[in-house]
């Protein structure tokens, strides 16, 4: 009887490690839907900075993959983000300083630092527009080079 209810236990304990386990690793992609735009581009350049091009690609909107090339389906998104790593080593989020709502859409202004192969390092300070999708917040024009305010 006691082997009986040791096994048990330990199935229990099994069973229930697995769950919290699951739960903790959906969970991860789950949230990607409530994502605030500011939260959104910090997941996007974490993502980018540890080489997820998959979560940097779910936070594309659906007009940017339409639109863009490079962007037009994973395969090809994750080869233009690997160019990248070919001049840099390391790109690190310094911060989203500002987060401007109106609606379906929003602005996100943020600063980031790129450790280059050479040893230099470069700060860029730029924004990206956000659009609310059905599936939330979504980076938009990720490459424009007429992205107006």
């Amino acid at each position: 009887m006691r082997i009986v209810a040791m096994a048990i236990i330990a199935i229990l304990f099994i069973v229930i490690g697995a769950f919290v386990a699951y739960q903790s690793f959906s969970g991860s992609t789950m949230r990607i839907e409530s994502l605030s735009p500011k939260q959104a581009v910090e997941t996007y350049f974490t993502a980018w900075s540890d080489k997820d091009y998959k979560t940097m690609y779910s936070l594309l909107s659906d007009s940017h993959k339409k639109s863009e090339p490079t962007a037009a389906d994973y395969n090809a998104f994750a080869a233009e983000m690997g160019r990248y790593y070919w001049t840099a080593e390391n790109l690190t989020l310094i911060k989203v300083y500002d987060v401007i709502i109106s609606g379906n859409s929003a602005v996100a202004y943020y600063q980031i630092r790129s450790g280059l192969k050479n040893g230099s390092q470069s700060v860029e300070t730029n924004f990206y527009h956000l659009v609310k999708q059905a599936d939330g917040w979504k980076i938009d024009k990720l490459y424009a080079p007429d992205r107006k305010v």
